[in-house]
């Protein structure tokens, strides 16, 4: 998948779309095949633990990391016990907030 998005890049096609980033994620999820399937519906239609691959106690600490580009869209890494999702945006790495499964409910979610 990292290979997919290099590739990308170096294309000149730095700028996804919502749509192609959507795109890129079907296709790291459907890459492996009915594996492929098979561990994402375990990992997380089932219910079982999410564990993150990175745990930082500051953001520099995070974004240092991101820059090394050894990152996987989806990672998922906690920064001070909040938990984020690794994704690409227009000028790069991000990382988005994830609810994590120990966090509490947000007011007025029930």
């Amino acid at each position: 998948m990292a290979s997919t998005l290099a590739a990308a890049r170096s294309a000149g096609a730095c700028g996804l779309t919502a749509l192609g980033q959507a795109q890129a994620s079907l296709n790291g999820l459907t890459s492996g095949g009915s594996e492929g399937y098979r561990k994402y519906f375990l990992d997380f239609i089932t219910g079982k633990p999410l564990i993150p691959s990175q745990t930082f106690a500051t953001r520099e600490e995070a974004d240092e990391w991101l820059s090394t580009g050894t990152v996987e869209i989806g990672e998922l890494i906690t920064i001070a016990g909040q938990g984020f999702t690794v994704s690409i945006g227009s000028k790069g790495w991000v990382l988005l907030r994830t609810r994590l499964p120990a966090d509490p409910e947000p007011a007025g979610s029930k």
